[in-house]
């Protein structure tokens, strides 16, 4: 059950990637970019597929969930990293530039919580 959950964090973490991140504003227009356009949803993809290898051919033994958890820990801090402060890194391509955080940056959050949330869950019941 633990593997199914990691996974089901897997995909939201991917489809993630794939939906708005940021919206940009400056200069009277504006344009949402997804995690994918902007490059970290490619981190976060990557971080996801790899947890989702480790977990397929190690199960969630004690160093599959090290590895997991950290992946989900990354895949978490990026996604609050963005929220907290939409224009990370972005800031000088633009004048006057607003960043809006948007959804994709929430289900990036989420998917990397549950991907936690399943290595937890098999803590527990290793114990």
């Amino acid at each position: 059950m633990a593997e199914k959950i990691v996974f089901a964090g897997v995909i939201i973490t991917v489809i993630a990637a794939f939906l708005p991140w940021v919206t940009v504003s400056a200069g009277g227009e504006s344009e949402a970019v997804s995690g994918f356009d902007g490059g970290d949803g490619i981190i976060t993809i990557i971080a996801a597929v790899v947890a989702a290898g480790v977990v397929y051919w190690r199960s969630l033994d004690i160093g599959a969930m090290v590895v997991t958890g950290l992946l989900g820990l990354v895949i978490v801090g990026l996604g609050l990293l963005y929220i907290n402060d939409p224009g990370y890194g972005a800031e000088a391509l633009f004048a006057s530039p607003t960043f809006e955080a948007e959804i994709g940056l929430y289900f990036t959050v989420i998917g990397g919580a549950t991907m936690l949330a399943g290595v937890g869950k098999q803590a527990l019941e290793l114990q």
